[in-house]
C-alpha cells in the first residue's frame, strides 16, 4: 500500500512539474513529442534528453519481460496442475489450454 501511494506521489509531483515547465516556457505540452527532451532542451541539457529516452526505452523493455514472464509462469502453473487432478477435472483444463494455444498461434494469422 505504501509503495503505491509513493508512486502516485511521484506521479502528481513529475506530472506537475512537466507542466509548469512547459507552461512557463509558454508551449504547448499536448502537441510535443517527446516533452522531457523538450524541457531537457529548454535547460541547455539536450544530452539528458537522450540519456531519458533510453532510460524509458530500458523501462519499457523491463515491464514487457515482466508481463511475458508472469504469462509464462501461470500457464506453467496450469499444466502442472492439469497433469496432477484426476480425469474428471483434467479434460477441462487440458482444453482450455488447448484453445488459447491455438488462438495464440502465428499459424493462424
Amino acid at each position: 500500500m505504501l509503495s503505491a501511494l509513493l508512486a502516485g506521489i511521484f506521479f502528481v509531483l513529475s506530472a506537475y512539474t512537466e507542466t509548469l515547465g512547459f507552461h512557463s516556457a509558454g508551449l504547448d505540452l499536448g502537441s510535443t513529442e517527446a516533452p522531457l527532451r523538450v524541457l531537457a532542451a529548454l535547460v541547455h541539457l539536450p544530452a539528458l534528453g537522450v540519456i531519458i529516452d533510453v532510460g524509458l526505452c530500458i523501462g519499457l523493455f523491463a515491464c514487457t519481460l515482466a508481463c511475458i514472464t508472469a504469462a509464462a509462469r501461470i500457464m506453467l502453473l496450469m499444466a502442472h496442475k492439469a497433469s496432477r487432478t484426476s480425469g474428471c477435472c483434467a479434460a477441462p483444463i487440458q482444453s482450455s489450454m488447448r484453445r488459447w494455444m491455438l488462438r495464440l498461434s502465428p499459424a493462424r494469422w
